[in-house]
């Protein structure tokens, strides 16, 4: 009779949990990515919308029809109503030209819902509106 032992074999119990948890690990780090780049996806789009809504709002409060116009600080104050409304902190207004043909600049932050050491907590958005012709 011939001895036929198996060759040494390394002991696999318990691989099986192992590898579960890691590729639970690798789930939820990939589950964090997404989230974190949804949020600051989220959140540029919000600012860019907050800026074009603000800079319109300026724009149509600065020339308004039938002679009442205002003056730039309140058409710059409208932007800031507007932009909070929407959720944005207005971090500047400008406007340029004159009553006739102008431009309203206005450039707001947003805040990040989901933050991450090393990136940035508000996300900046800048419009411009107005009937600069030419």
């Amino acid at each position: 009779m011939t001895d036929r032992r198996r060759p040494f074999v390394a002991d696999e119990r318990g691989s099986g949990s192992m590898l579960t948890l890691m590729t639970v690990a690798l789930t939820l780090m990939a589950f964090l990515v997404v989230l974190v780049v949804g949020s600051y996806l989220i959140a540029d789009h919000r600012a860019v919308a907050a800026a074009d809504r603000a800079a319109l709002s300026g724009a149509r409060a600065h020339g308004a029809p039938g002679g009442r116009q205002q003056e730039a600080s309140s058409a710059c104050e409208t932007a800031r109503r507007v932009a909070e409304l929407n959720g944005a902190r207005m971090t500047g207004c400008r406007i340029t030209g004159d009553r006739a043909d102008y431009v309203v600049q206005v450039t707001v932050v947003v805040d990040v819902g989901v933050l991450w050491p090393g990136l940035p907590a508000q996300v900046p958005g800048s419009a411009h509106a107005g009937r600069l012709s030419g």
